[in-house]
């Protein structure tokens, strides 16, 4: 009784390692994009997509960044970008994919967003 006890305690055991490394193998494939901001003032940036995935406004001290994780499936994204005096500025659209990084720059007249980081 005691061995089929261990073994079933192993077996879990086994199960949960595996699932616990397919996910965290999933979460640091999914492309993530380094927001830097230059400017003055605090920014909110939204990114936005091709395939209507949402996702939440994040802010952005002045002279501070920060990384963001978005979903692993193909698309074209763009950052649009809140400013505190109430103008809004759009980057370009990049294409990202699994693994991919991407960095953007917001100054106090443009955003721009490229490939690496």
């Amino acid at each position: 009784m005691r061995r089929r006890k261990a073994a079933i305690i192993g077996v879990v055991a086994v199960a949960a390692f595996t699932a616990a490394g397919i996910a965290t193998a999933l979460f640091w494939s999914r492309p993530h994009l380094r927001v830097a901001n230059s400017t003055s003032t605090t920014a909110i940036v939204e990114i936005q997509t091709d395939v209507a995935e949402v996702y939440a406004p994040v802010s952005v001290a002045a002279h501070d960044s920060a990384t963001l994780r978005v979903s692993g499936r193909d698309k074209l994204l763009w950052l649009v970008v809140h400013r505190a005096d109430g103008q809004v500025m759009n980057s370009k659209s990049i294409y990202v994919t699994t693994g991919i990084s991407v960095s953007s720059h917001i100054t106090d007249d443009s955003v721009a967003i490229t490939y690496g980081q």
